[in-house]
């Protein structure tokens, strides 16, 4: 959306995605982070981190914070992957986006008629009954903070600990630390080191505009790689490797401006909570093949 719907939409939300509601939620997804991993630890080895660990933890998060029945979660990863795969066809895509739609619009009349505690009751009773927003538009909200909430997460968590892996000194001392500030800063670097959503944005010039010196003319079609910017060798040290103690905070992985990641806060909560749990949890984590066979 433009303005001015955007923002008046989006500031009927923004204080269920605040810093103090993410951080509200920190011992839920300790304890299902460490709950995965014991469940991987006791189970068949070698164990699929993705399977075990990085969507369970992604998806539950995110149906608990929505009021989305966790046991469809097969249903919302299905139509996701569809959605988002890029062998798939248009009308395969606006298709599984459709289900999903039409799943989420019904889910939003039934919290209507019988409201719950979570996102999806609470912005039913206080926005749909009173007509500030219609079932069709908060459904629409629902399944972007789905979609975006559980894969780029899912992908974010895996990722990361494929990195730690590499670098075990840093996972040995994410394991002996007190307190929660290298969980945080090992979070940022990672951020700013795979920046998980790559396709560049996309974005055409209403007028005239100098950009560092280079003319874009009103008309023109822009697109912002943000995981190259997320290693301008002038904004960082070390920009080409994974370095955690360099200052890597603000990278652009959730995007800038008025359409930055609604859920950054809680993002960051999940990749914490996760790459910690994994240090603590099991020390001797390894992989069971060379990275160069692993499939991507």
């Amino acid at each position: 959306m433009d303005n001015p719907e955007h923002d008046a939409y989006r500031r009927l939300v923004l204080s269920e995605f605040t810093v103090k509601r993410s951080e509200e939620r920190r011992p839920f997804i300790r304890k299902l982070a460490y709950g995965c991993l014991d469940r991987m630890y006791s189970g068949p080895q070698p164990a699929d981190l993705v399977a075990a660990v990085a969507l369970p933890v992604a998806l539950a998060t995110i149906c608990d914070l929505l009021g989305v029945p966790y046991e469809d979660r097969e249903f919302f990863r299905s139509c996701t992957h569809t959605m988002t795969h890029l062998d798939a066809t248009p009308d395969e895509a606006a298709a599984a986006r459709g289900q999903l739609q039409e799943y989420l619009v019904s889910l939003v009349t039934v919290r209507e008629a019988r409201p719950g505690t979570a996102f999806l009751s609470r912005m039913s009773v206080k926005h749909v009954r009173s007509a500030t927003m219609t079932p069709d538009i908060l459904g629409a909200m629902a399944l972007l903070l789905l979609t975006a909430g559980h894969d780029t997460a899912a992908n974010m968590i895996t990722l990361g600990v494929l990195t730690l892996l590499q670098h075990p000194e840093h996972l040995s001392a994410l394991r002996d630390s007190d307190g929660p500030a290298l969980a945080a800063r090992t979070a940022e670097e990672l951020l700013r080191y795979h920046t998980i959503v790559q396709r560049g944005i996309r974005r055409i010039a209403l007028e005239d505009v100098d950009v560092n010196g280079h003319l874009v003319r009103a008309g023109e079609g822009v697109i912002a790689v943000i995981n190259a910017a997320n290693r301008a060798p002038d904004r960082f040290d070390q920009a080409e490797d994974f370095a955690p103690n360099q200052d890597a905070r603000h990278p652009l992985a959730f995007g800038y401006g008025i359409h930055q990641c609604l859920g950054q806060s809680l993002a960051r909560v999940q990749l914490q909570e996760v790459y910690r749990a994994v240090a603590r949890r099991i020390p001797s984590l390894r992989l069971v093949v060379p990275v160069e066979q692993l499939s991507f």
